[in-house]
């Protein structure tokens, strides 16, 4: 029969479709977080609003914040976190409570250029493993 053997590759590749989800992850966390440290470098929050300016009015609040941003891939999940005073200034737990949001909140829809370069990433790896010989 024509084609019998490349549709049962096909078949095969759509039955492990939930491991190449797993594969795409790691990668997507990575793109992800240049998206976040993208808007830190603007001094924006992840859906391009400004950050209130430091109280002296002297430099960029949170410079260095892209350094404690953390990302990874956990099975299928991405996962982003912040250490140390950024985390702090992230969720406004700060003298004077001024909140910078750093990095996406639950509250909110996901950014779009973040959702992108996600999205960038699964299509490219989709592409790849299904054209794969």
């Amino acid at each position: 029969m024509t084609g019998e053997k490349e549709f049962e590759a096909l078949v095969k590749r759509v039955r492990e479709l939930p491991e190449f989800v797993t594969r795409a992850a790691p990668e997507a966390a990575r793109m992800a977080r240049l998206e976040i440290a993208q808007t830190i470098g603007a001094g924006t929050d992840p859906w391009g609003a400004q950050w209130e300016p430091k109280k002296d009015g002297h430099g960029k609040p949170l410079v260095n914040a892209a350094q404690a941003l953390f990302a990874a891939a956990v099975g299928t999940k991405l996962l982003f976190r912040l250490t140390g005073i950024e985390a702090a200034h992230h969720w406004g737990w700060v003298r004077g409570g001024t909140a910078r949001t750093i990095m996406p909140t639950a509250d909110k829809p996901l950014p779009e250029p973040f959702t992108a370069a996600i999205f960038k990433v699964i299509t490219d790896h989709f592409t790849a493993y299904m054209t794969k010989p």
